[in-house]
């Protein structure tokens, strides 16, 4: 098990191009301690972007985060079971606020953000293998992005609807 820590700070600050989208990585788990497989793929997203602030959030850090910036939200999150149902509401909540970059917790870096994100982007993604329509692993955007208030309206609407 290796502990994750909860916030990196760039170590590359000069010379870099201005990007619309936040050069803020989020990934979150249920705790900070993780299996060394698990640990060793989040640190691929801090060393391939030394210019990007890392934030990690357990699921505690999730619910003090909703208290405090979306306490209306709070209500439907408790709704939620499943943990990876209570994520995808984190995300569209912490993209909302800050945007930034979400990467799923098992996923691997292979490129530098800063070949990915062009500097005039506003909202990156892909269509993955298999899927009809997009991806929702790994989401770049800048705060308050059209594409992540429809979602999340939708995603309040089906949690009304089911429960």
């Amino acid at each position: 098990m290796i502990k994750i820590p909860y916030q990196t700070l760039p170590k590359v600050t000069e010379n870099l191009q201005s990007n619309k989208i936040p050069r803020i990585i989020w990934q979150t788990f249920k705790t900070n301690i993780l299996p060394e497989n698990i640990a060793l793929q989040c640190k691929t997203w801090i060393m391939k972007n030394p210019e990007y602030e890392y934030k990690f959030f357990t699921d505690n850090d999730i619910i003090n985060f909703i208290k405090t910036e979306f306490p209306t939200y709070l209500q439907y999150y408790n709704l939620l079971v499943e943990g990876a149902a209570k994520c995808d509401l984190w995300r569209l909540l912490v993209l909302k606020k800050y945007g930034g970059v979400y990467a799923d917790i098992d996923t691997i870096c292979h490129k530098p953000l800063e070949n990915i994100i062009n500097a005039n982007s506003d909202y990156v993604t892909s269509i993955g293998s298999g899927h009809k329509g997009f991806q929702h692993w790994c989401i770049m955007c800048v705060p308050n992005h059209m594409i992540i208030n429809k979602t999340l309206e939708i995603v309040i609407n089906n949690i009304k609807k089911y429960n």
